[in-house]
């Protein structure tokens, strides 16, 4: 089966966003990175949506500046309408500054992506290659 994963974030975190994705590359098959607008648009919306509708996962990045994100807010509360997994990758923040709602569930702290993205990779089924090459990111000896 074919992983999709889709990324959300704050327009501020652009490179921590592009960072993860560059990491899910090596044990996705498809990694969904919309960048967040402004002002949204009808199109960008449905456009949204649709990928959303793909996704078999959806990582939220929570970091200082996405905690008050309407974008961020936006996706979470389809993906949560979608019935899609959902898990936030935690970055900067205290536990206590977290949403009760994320506290209450498996999140991951950005130190310890690789090894999220490692399981991840075993879990999808994924061919050797992609996990040696997940695991030598993460600097983990298989």
């Amino acid at each position: 089966m074919a992983l999709r994963v889709f990324i959300s974030y704050a327009k501020s975190d652009q490179d921590l966003a592009e960072d993860l994705r560059a990491r899910l590359e090596q044990v996705a098959d498809d990694v969904i990175q919309v960048a967040p607008k402004m002002k949204q648009e009808k199109a960008w919306s449905a456009a949204l949506l649709s990928q959303l509708k793909k996704a078999h996962l959806i990582l939220v990045l929570f970091t200082p500046n996405s905690l008050d994100s309407p974008n961020v807010q936006l996706i979470i509360g389809a993906g949560v309408a979608l019935q899609k997994q959902i898990v936030p990758i935690v970055v900067g923040l205290d536990e206590a500054a977290l949403p009760v709602w994320v506290r209450r569930m498996h999140f991951v702290r950005y130190p310890e992506l690789s090894t999220y993205l490692l399981d991840l990779a075993r879990e999808a089924g994924k061919e050797t290659a992609a996990v040696h090459r997940a695991s030598a990111m993460a600097g983990v000896a298989l």
